[in-house]
């Protein structure tokens, strides 16, 4: 009997060492901390993840502004150009910020999870604030990076504001041009005069001796024959006296009339 009674009391023995250590403070303090620092990081991330929602806000009020403003419409085709730019990179920045927030708000409820799994005690107290820690630090880095986006958005939408309303270039200067000179008068000028035109800009005008007209010689041999046959008899040369003179000098074959080579001999001269 008392053997049966020594083998069931060694087979409590471990149960009740179990309860003992559990019971123990040394485990309940362990337990304690890791209570506090998972509920420590879960605020922490929970802070986080708030301060990045109203970064989300913040880069999607600038996007709504700057699309705002591009669509007032810019004084020049290229503060348009560049009002569209900008404006696409606000609604990018905010689109960042966004994805950010929604990254910062998963962090912080891993951060909550291991809290609630070491207050539940279905959790080991090291992993929990593993856990707790790294979610932390995933919601704080997320909130860094849609606080990034909120600030490039709202440099975007300035930039986009200001290409509406920047005003035109002013035109390029241009450089004086000197005076123009009037031409110098042509060398047959008889005389010239500088005058102003309408506009005021000066012009020279000359006069000179008039060009006599290039003479018709076959009109003229043809008047010279009146009776059309031809030749200029000498009867017919009294039409001009010069030739009359020289009538004997240009009848080389002295047949008493001047056919047409003849006769152009006198009048190409």
């Amino acid at each position: 009997m008392k053997k049966i009674e020594t083998r069931h009391a060694q087979r409590l023995l471990p149960i009740a060492l179990l309860a003992a250590m559990a019971c123990s403070p040394a485990f309940a303090q362990t337990d304690a901390a890791a209570s506090q620092s998972t509920d420590q990081s879960a605020r922490a991330a929970v802070d986080a993840a708030q301060q990045a929602r109203d970064h989300a806000r913040d880069a999607q009020a600038a996007a709504k502004a700057a699309a705002q403003a591009q669509q007032s419409g810019a004084t020049t085709a290229n503060g348009a150009q560049n009002a569209a730019a900008n404006a696409y990179y606000a609604n990018q920045a905010s689109m960042d910020a966004n994805a950010s927030a929604n990254a910062a708000v998963n962090a912080a409820n891993e951060a909550n999870a291991a809290k609630s799994a070491i207050q539940g005690g279905t959790a080991q107290p090291e992993g929990a604030v593993a856990q707790a820690n790294a979610a932390e630090a995933a919601a704080n880095s997320a909130t860094a990076q849609a606080g990034n986006a909120a600030a490039a958005a709202q440099q975007a939408a300035r930039a986009t504001q200001e290409a509406v309303t920047s005003p035109p270039p002013p035109p390029a200067p241009v450089a004086p041009q000197p005076p123009m000179m009037p031409p110098a008068p042509p060398a047959n000028a008889t005389g010239s005069a500088t005058i102003n035109d309408a506009s005021g800009v000066q012009a020279t005008v000359s006069s000179v001796h008039a060009s006599p007209a290039p003479r018709d010689h076959d009109a003229e041999f043809v008047a010279l024959d009146r009776n059309g046959d031809g030749n200029i008899s000498k009867s017919e040369a009294t039409a001009d006296k010069y030739m009359a003179r020289a009538f004997s000098g240009l009848d080389e074959d002295h047949d008493g009339k001047l056919d047409r080579e003849e006769a152009m001999r006198w009048l190409n001269n």
